[in-house]
């Protein structure tokens, strides 16, 4: 098939929360960009909102491979780098970077 583009990985990420934790996150971000040996990674941000229990590490690791199944069994070989941010993480961190 070829590599995702970015709205199909982020509904893969979306639908790999609800199926591994049983529950929806907020939101999803996907884009791809470089990694330290500079090759085209996906950067894959999930967010959920502040008043939702945080998600166990097991479950963040079940997450993150099933993203990585999914991408590799539908021909995408980028490997993905998923971070967990809850909504008030987002804020500052937008406020942290320069304009």
């Amino acid at each position: 098939m070829g590599e995702f583009d970015p709205a199909k990985v982020r509904e893969i990420s979306l639908d790999s929360v609800h199926r591994v934790a049983g529950r929806s996150a907020s939101d999803a971000k996907a884009e791809l960009g470089l990694d330290w040996m500079q090759d085209l990674v996906w950067h894959i941000t999930i967010v959920q909102e502040d008043e939702d229990p945080p998600l166990h590490p097991a479950a963040k690791s079940r997450i993150r491979r099933t993203i990585r199944d999914v991408l590799v069994n539908g021909g995408d070989k980028h490997y993905p780098f998923v971070r967990f941010l809850s909504r008030s993480d987002v804020t500052a961190d937008l406020r942290a970077r320069p304009l």
